[in-house]
């Protein structure tokens, strides 16, 4: 029996043309789940990929509700919809990009005492949040549980991202032993950013799926919207 739909291989037809992907690669992405944390601007990279790509299952934790400030980067979201919680609305967006897809959304905020359970049970996790507090929980939990970790940020002109709790045992307490002392003071990103950004972050995620292709590892990759300048540093 064919593991696709006939609308499914015409869907993702591009990826199983890819010599080194093939229907193969599409039936893990299938088979796999995702928790993406964060559905602001990074999730609004992030996730609309992940969602028309094939995933089989994917999760969203979101807590805030939609500002007009938002809008500026966060492309899940409209002006009529500021004032309302974000969560319910990127669930109506995210749905229509794949009408088939298993999808949860969950409206909460993440803590020591739900993250646990919360971040169990996924094949890999997107930090899309953009605070250290978050960051650092999501980075402890899942080490404790062996989830690959795909983490993220940006600020004003730069964005980074890096693969943590794989092959290389990258943790993000290692790179950022304590919370950075402008951690508080940046202020403005440019609004392409975070979408350059979640792209970057959605790849690697398919890499992570897929076995394919070289993954950032325990590399930090830089990158500068204002210059275009790139840097990956080997951390481990």
């Amino acid at each position: 029996m064919n593991p696709f739909t006939y609308e499914e291989k015409s869907r993702y037809q591009s990826l199983m043309e890819l010599d080194e992907m093939g229907e193969t690669a599409q039936l893990k992405m299938k088979n796999s789940s995702v928790l993406v944390i964060g559905a602001g601007g990074l999730g609004s990279g992030v996730l609309p990929i992940l969602c028309s790509s094939g995933i089989g299952r994917i999760a969203v934790i979101e807590p805030d509700t939609i500002e007009t400030s938002n809008l500026q980067r966060q492309t899940l979201y409209t002006p009529d919809q500021v004032g309302t919680k974000k969560i319910g609305k990127a669930r109506e967006k995210l749905i229509r990009h794949n009408p088939s897809l298993q999808l949860e959304t969950y409206d909460l905020r993440l803590d020591p005492t739900n993250a646990h359970e919360r971040i169990s049970g996924y094949d890999v996790v997107a930090d899309c949040t953009d605070n250290f507090e978050s960051r650092y929980l999501i980075n402890d939990v899942c080490a404790q549980l062996k989830i690959p970790l795909v983490y993220a940020s940006v600020s004003n002109y730069k964005g980074q991202v890096m693969v943590l709790h794989h092959k290389k045992k990258a943790n993000l307490r290692e790179l950022y032993p304590q919370i950075p002392e402008n951690e508080y003071t940046k202020k403005g990103v440019l609004p392409t950013l975070p979408h350059i950004i979640g792209s970057i972050q959605a790849n690697e995620m398919l890499k992570l799926i897929t076995g394919k292709g070289r993954l950032l590892d325990g590399q930090l990759l830089l990158f500068d919207a204002y210059t275009n300048d790139i840097q990956i540093i080997a951390f481990k």
